[in-house]
């Protein structure tokens, strides 16, 4: 696959070149094949690599603007996972928008235990997925807070 304008379409307001083609997976990160490994790979981490070279082995492809479906390269960095949370604490995007109480997580926690869908419980709490995600797994909620 080349790198094509059509493929994504820029949002003036925040810079964002927003994936136009097909997405994968839970999280929604947008999806190309590429031809010289023969798979689908994340689009934002093909986007990486054509304009700022290969992605050290075992690193992950950030994104600044928080923006799955951003393949902007300059929204981009390199990073680990825990630079990624380290990030994503710093924007303090898992508490950004989301209004919970302590008693909403404790009660998150306790209705997963039995596996009810991460997607009933976001709907329940009107928050995302991701969110119910790093709660359930004590990532982003501290209920001393």
């Amino acid at each position: 696959m080349s790198i094509s304008e059509s493929d994504y379409t820029v949002d003036e307001t925040t810079g964002c070149w927003n994936w136009n083609r097909s997405t994968r997976g839970l999280y929604g990160y947008g999806q190309v094949y590429d031809p010289t490994l023969r798979m689908a790979v994340y689009a934002h981490r093909y986007y990486y690599e054509a304009f700022n070279g290969p992605i050290p082995e075992g690193m992950y492809v950030c994104h600044h603007c928080d923006n799955r479906k951003c393949v902007n390269p300059d929204h981009l960095f390199v990073g680990t996972q825990q630079d990624n949370m380290t990030d994503a604490m710093h924007k303090n995007m898992a508490r950004r928008t989301s209004g919970l109480t302590a008693k909403d997580v404790a009660e998150i926690r306790r209705e997963y235990a039995p596996r009810p869908s991460m997607r009933q419980l976001a709907a329940k709490y009107n928050v995302t997925q991701t969110t119910i995600w790093h709660i359930v797994h004590n990532m982003t909620w501290n209920p001393s807070e």
